[in-house]
């Protein structure tokens, strides 16, 4: 009797564990290689995503060999970065939150924006999400929907001396009204010249942005805590608490009383420029680099643009934001902020605020939409402010 019992149990064991592993398998049961979004969706997730295992992809196109080297290029810098600074993660979802697809019989362009989910393996219980905005070219090989080509918003991958007609492939991305209405149709595009297009795009070189990144990575890991110097009289401290209240709350979605510039070069300082409104900074009209907004149209340069916002926390007048430059991450305080250049050529392309501080800073932002995303994680030179607090 007590046999049985034991036989039982193994075979509940058995199979409970065989139960998770099909949970686990769920999205290959539920793929489709006769649907378009379905195989975008699946390459996006396993790996073109920052967030994918970078495997090799079984579905790329066999005639999608320019693209397929920039891949490559794509993961293996990734991958760098995953690995120097000890970013290992696991994708827990990818959720399509919006999809748009115009098909014809042979191609499909399919967009789909993206909620993604992950964890850092040494910090399981601090998820990270991620929103992302992705294009995907698909052609038909023997009834099944393959790969040609992929990109994302705000991608630079592609030279831009290619030639006007990428900016095509890139208006699901731009300002033409809502971001899911289609201005292509397949139609429009024969296979064979389509193919011979994308193979025939120019990119950049990949192998400087790969020495780029090992750059900053050696940089960044020489990087150490040396304390914060005394604060500037006169300030009144921000509201961190309220700063991290909005950042939480409008990483992923926008705030519809102000405006979004998503679609028109980027929202990363109109975000943080509302975090410091939130924190109790007041806007200032007045200055060499005026920080306000009044309306989509009449608003400081400092408001919407890193370049003027940086110089204005660089400058040494008496400004209506107070900050410090810091030389290490390991001194930044929650609701601090970061400023990256993407490419290393001194102009600045994003920022981020600190959501947790420490050893291993979490940042939120937008454009790529991110909440508690590692600071580590992301590309770039990386320059840290701490905000000393501001002027009424």
């Amino acid at each position: 009797m007590r046999k049985r019992k034991w036989i039982v149990l193994l075979c509940i064991t058995a199979f409970l564990l065989a139960g998770c592993e099909l949970v686990e398998n769920i999205e290959d049961i539920l793929f489709r290689d006769d649907d378009p979004v379905s195989v975008a969706k699946s390459f996006l997730e396993k790996n073109y995503s920052s967030n994918s295992l970078l495997s090799r992809s079984e579905l790329l196109s066999k005639d999608a060999s320019t693209f397929s080297q920039a891949l490559q290029w794509r993961q293996k810098i990734f991958a760098l970065r995953r690995e120097k600074m000890g970013n290992v993660k696991k994708l827990i979802s990818f959720e399509i939150i919006d999809s748009e697809i115009a098909q014809s019989d042979e191609l499909a362009f399919v967009f789909i924006k993206s909620r993604e989910e992950f964890v850092y393996l040494d910090e399981p219980k601090l998820p990270a999400m991620i929103g992302y905005r992705y294009f995907v070219v698909l052609a038909k090989e023997d009834a099944n929907w393959k790969v040609l080509w992929a990109t994302h918003h705000a991608s630079s991958d592609v030279a831009s001396e290619t030639g006007k007609w990428v900016s095509t492939f890139h208006i699901p991305f731009l300002a033409y009204g809502e971001e899911t209405v289609f201005q292509l149709d397949p139609v429009d595009y024969p296979v064979q010249e389509l193919k011979q297009l994308l193979n025939g795009l120019e990119y950049q070189d990949f192998s400087v942005v790969y020495e780029n990144e090992r750059i900053n990575i050696e940089a960044e890991l020489e990087e150490e805590k040396q304390g914060l110097p005394a604060t500037t009289d006169g300030l009144e401290p921000f509201d961190r608490s309220e700063m991290l209240r909005y950042a939480e709350e409008f990483s992923l979605v926008r705030n519809g009383e102000w405006p979004d510039y998503t679609l028109y070069g980027g929202n990363c300082q109109n975000f943080v420029s509302q975090i410091l409104v939130a924190g109790g900074a007041s806007m200032n009209d007045a200055g060499e680099y005026p920080w306000y907004y009044h309306s989509k149209g009449e608003r400081g340069r400092a408001w919407s643009s890193v370049n003027s916002m940086r110089s204005l926390l660089d400058s040494q007048a008496e400004q209506v934001l107070s900050a410090i430059e810091l030389e290490s991450r390991y001194d930044l305080e929650n609701g601090d902020l970061v400023y990256v250049d993407w490419d290393r050529d001194g102009e600045t392309d994003h920022v981020l605020l600190v959501t947790h501080s420490g050893d291993k800073p979490r940042v939120a932002g937008n454009t790529e939409d991110a909440y508690n995303k590692r600071l580590t994680d992301y590309p770039g030179e990386k320059f840290y402010y701490h905000l000393e607090g501001h002027r009424p």
